[in-house]
């Protein structure tokens, strides 16, 4: 069975589709499930890891930058779901703090995907609150955001976000899922 990959929301499924497409060897190993929120997204990962043997992936915001709050959330989550299935089963990434940040994790691409130079302070922005950065650049965080972001996407190869958290960690997942290696634990991605 394919693994499944549960996200909270639209933008979090653009991005990680886009983003995984460009693996070749990922190909048909996944299976995307979108929720509607934080909380819909946990209890859909629990459903799927009770109903089913599949290897289940979640990816939530951490909406924190702190260390301490990171590792709450991250705790919490794989203790919800380890009530249903054992730990080797399934992964719990973070993405610090929103997914939003995928964006901006690789400047030559953000650079192309905003046709605009970034100075050193829009980095920091970008990196700990992309949200509020992408509401700076005219992409506030309300209908139609994500139709907006699939459009500046098009065209454009985001391989690139692929090497680094949170993404690194999904395809890492989907990899060692497929090959039969459970080496699944609770991970955070930064």
């Amino acid at each position: 069975m394919k693994c499944v990959i549960v996200v909270e929301g639209k933008l979090d499924e653009l991005l990680v589709s886009n983003a995984l497409k460009t693996e070749p060897k990922l190909k048909g190993k996944f299976k995307l499930a979108v929720a509607g929120g934080k909380s819909s997204a946990i209890s859909l990962a629990r459903s799927y890891l009770a109903s089913t043997s599949a290897a289940v992936a979640i990816l939530l915001d951490a909406d924190t930058i702190e260390e301490g709050k990171i590792g709450e959330e991250r705790d919490s989550t794989a203790y919800l779901l380890a009530s249903v299935a054992a730990s080797e089963r399934f992964k719990v990434v973070l993405s610090v703090p929103t997914i939003e940040v995928v964006l901006f994790s690789d400047r030559a691409l953000a650079r192309s995907i905003f046709k605009r130079q970034f100075t050193d302070v829009d980095w920091i922005k970008a990196e700990t609150s992309p949200k509020r950065f992408l509401a700076e650049l005219g992409f506030p965080a309300k209908d139609g955001l994500v139709t907006k972001i699939a459009r500046l996407l098009k065209g454009k190869d985001i391989h690139a976000c692929l090497q680094i958290p949170p993404l690194s960690e999904i395809r890492d997942f989907i990899l060692d899922s497929s090959m039969g290696r459970h080496s699944l634990t609770a991970a955070i991605s930064s």
